[in-house]
């Protein structure tokens, strides 16, 4: 009818006279292999509504005609091969609710013509080659709840942004963004993921950032990011996971991240360039799975930290710190998996304790100060990916255990000199 067309059609390009359908509300055809181009005048297919040609072979540009369908809430034409610019004629799309172009080789900037689309709630970019400065007239999305743009050359991100003040999730990752975060994201009240990760991300994280209280999964890791931590990420009540490793942020550990005591199951502060002692704030985290502080500049004594942890932790990874003092038993965290501690200054031995961990598959301890007799009992833990208790050929800051190593052990090593003992 002219009302709809969906389904399966013949493979090949779109009929051009699918413009002439002037009543058409409904075009459906993904999944049927089409190719060729978009016809020149789709967009004038109004009182066209839907629009979904995904997941076929269409290559070209955009048409210009599609910015002036005033009737249209959803488009869908991810999965093909288009290319070139959006359309600078996009202002027209007043009514759009729904807008999917991911996963093409669609390129230059985001036309300002996108502040618009006044009506969108959902927004998928990601997988194109768009470049530019994101532009401030995103701040007009006032109804986004979705905007999924990752994998695109944008090099900046506006002070609009708070205007999002709907979004919920923001998948904005691996795209050379080089601004700093815009203070306004603590406008965002309804965000629960925030993926930001694998940028050049400069500057501080802004005080603003402890605002987003519903933000459950907030991903800002591996980029540029300097200065301290704010106090005020107590406030981010509602996180199960952060993440803001790979920057080079320095300073203490703000003990306010103990206030995170209901919610945050995996904490990665690591590689950055923090000081100062371990928080024995740790304790108030009850459901913490996950702490990851590796290759920092952190000091003073692991036992302290060892302590407080609550008893849900699977995975410790402090690593390539500048820690001191005896190992700990770790008999507070009976479900350790992963434990990390190579690259410190500890001293002390290997505690027989260690074997009762009957999860405890990795375990490093190589590059530290360690004496005394390696204990049997370690071999009843069930190390199956990494076991690294020394070097062999490293000539300073290693352990010296007493010979010989027990044989069960030692079943369960690879030597390789200059590198990690690896299970066998």
């Amino acid at each position: 009818s002219n009302n709809g067309l969906s389904g399966d059609v013949d493979a090949g390009a779109l009929p051009a006279s699918v413009a002439g359908l002037t009543g058409l509300r409904w075009l459906a055809a993904s999944h049927n292999a089409l190719q060729g181009t978009l016809p020149p005048m789709l967009g004038l297919l109004n009182p066209l509504e839907h629009l979904d040609l995904s997941f076929n072979s269409i290559q070209g540009s955009l048409p210009s005609s599609l910015g002036l369908t005033t009737t249209i809430t959803t488009i869908r034409l991810s999965y093909n091969s288009l290319t070139g610019p959006l359309p600078t004629t996009a202002t027209g799309l007043s009514r759009l609710r729904i807008a999917d172009l991911s996963s093409n080789a669609l390129s230059g900037p985001l036309p300002t013509a996108v502040g618009g689309w006044t009506a969108l709630e959902e927004l998928s970019l990601q997988y194109n080659s768009l470049t530019g400065a994101v532009p401030s007239e995103i701040g007009r999305w006032g109804a986004l709840t979705h905007w999924s743009h990752q994998l695109n050359l944008h090099t900046a991100l506006p002070t609009e942004l708070g205007g999002l003040t709907s979004a919920v999730n923001l998948y904005l990752h691996t795209m050379p963004i080089a601004s700093s975060m815009p203070t306004e994201i603590g406008s965002l009240s309804a965000l629960e993921i925030l993926d930001l990760f694998a940028t050049h991300m400069a500057g501080p994280v802004p005080t603003e950032f402890g605002r987003l209280a519903a933000g459950r999964d907030l991903r800002v890791f591996s980029g540029s990011m300097t200065g301290s931590l704010p106090t005020e990420l107590s406030g981010l009540t509602s996180c199960v996971t952060l993440r803001l490793d790979g920057h080079s942020l320095t300073g203490a550990l703000p003990s306010q991240l103990g206030a995170l005591s209901t919610s945050l199951a995996y904490l990665n502060l690591g590689h950055n360039s923090l000081q100062g002692t371990l928080p024995s704030e740790a304790s108030g985290l009850a459901v913490l799975r996950a702490l990851e502080l590796r290759n920092n500049s952190l000091s003073g004594a692991l036992a302290t930290l060892a302590g407080a942890l609550p008893p849900s932790l699977r995975t410790l990874t402090v690593d390539t710190n500048s820690l001191t003092g005896t190992l700990p038993t770790f008999s507070n965290v009976p479900l350790l998996r992963r434990c990390l501690m190579h690259d410190n200054q500890l001293e002390g031995t290997l505690p027989s304790e260690l074997g009762n961990l009957v999860q405890l598959v990795a375990l490093t301890v190589d590059r530290n100060s360690l004496t005394g007799h390696v204990p049997e009992g370690l071999a009843t833990a069930p190390l199956t990916k990494v076991c690294n208790l020394t070097e062999p050929t490293a000539a300073t800051k290693t352990n010296r255990f007493v010979d010989p190593i027990p044989s069960a052990v030692l079943a369960k090593c690879t030597v390789v000199p200059e590198a990690p003992v690896i299970i066998a």
